[in-house]
């Protein structure tokens, strides 16, 4: 029967794909956890008006943080339904109506708050 010892180094080498992996692994998360984050403001224009014309007739909503809205989905030329989330206190959204016409005119139609409001 022949038995073979392992020097400290050789277990350190052992490892050391391992570490990688997991080294590999916290970097995407984290890089994931980077790439999540909302903007702070809306990168459309007609998504930014959706919000002016709402704080204009709501003052409530003034200075709540933006969250997301659906212009990804916006097809130019055609009527839509712009949806436009802004971050109320606590966990509340306030989801925003906008309908955008086939001549790209907008007009705000009301809001929907869902959560809670804290405070």
């Amino acid at each position: 029967m022949k038995v073979q010892a392992m020097t400290g180094l050789q277990g350190v080498f052992m490892h050391k794909p391992m570490l990688t992996v997991t080294g590999a692994l916290m970097l995407g998360f984290l890089s994931a956890s980077v790439q999540a984050a909302p903007p702070e403001k809306p990168t459309s224009e007609l998504a930014q008006q959706c919000i002016d014309q709402a704080t204009a007739k709501e003052p409530k909503l003034q200075d709540l943080p933006y969250g997301s809205d659906n212009m990804d989905s916006y097809e130019k030329g055609e009527p839509f339904d712009l949806e436009v989330t802004l971050y109320g206190k606590g966990n509340a959204m306030m989801n925003l109506d906008c309908k955008i016409d086939s001549k790209g005119s907008l007009s705000y139609q009301g809001y929907e708050r869902s959560g809670r409001w804290a405070g």
